[in-house]
C-alpha cells in the first residue's frame, strides 16, 4: 500500500471511530452516511465560525479538513474505482483521469461556505464521470 493511500485510509478510518464516538454518527461508506456527513460538517462549520482567525484556528481547520476528507474521498474512490495522489500537500483522488479535491471542498465549506453540499459535490463529479466515458 502506497504511503499516500495507507494515510488517506487511516485518516478515513479515524473519522468513522470519531463520528461514532463524537458525534453518535455511524459513518459505513454508504449513500446514507453521506447526510450524517454534511451534519457534521455544518456542526465544523459552528464551531469553527466563531473563533478567532490565527495559526491555531487556521492549522485545526485544515486537520479537520483532511480527517472528513478523507473519508469522502475513500467514499468516492470505493464508489467509482480510482486512487488517491498528491501534488505537493494537496491530495487527490484520481478517477477516470479526474482528479477530484475533497479535502480542499470540505475546508471550503467548513471554513466559509456551510450552504455547499456533499451531495451535490458527489453529483456534479459523477455528471463529470459519466461524460468522460
Amino acid at each position: 500500500m502506497s504511503n499516500i493511500k495507507k494515510e488517506m485510509k487511516e485518516a478515513a478510518d479515524y473519522a468513522i471511530k470519531a463520528g461514532r464516538e463524537r458525534f453518535g454518527q455511524e459513518l459505513d461508506f454508504s449513500e446514507q452516511s453521506i447526510d450524517k456527513l454534511d451534519n457534521l460538517l455544518e456542526q465544523a462549520y459552528q464551531s469553527f465560525f466563531n473563533l478567532p482567525k490565527n495559526k491555531k484556528t487556521s492549522k485545526a481547520l485544515t486537520l479537520t479538513a483532511n480527517i472528513w476528507g478523507s473519508y469522502l474521498g475513500e467514499f468516492m474512490r470505493l464508489k467509482w474505482g480510482g486512487t488517491w495522489i498528491h501534488n505537493g500537500s494537496e491530495r487527490f483522488v484520481l478517477i477516470k483521469r479526474n482528479r477530484f479535491s475533497p479535502i480542499k471542498f470540505v475546508y471550503q465549506k467548513i471554513s466559509s461556505h456551510p450552504e455547499y453540499s456533499v451531495r451535490y459535490y458527489l453529483f456534479r463529479a459523477e455528471r463529470i464521470l459519466k461524460w468522460w466515458f
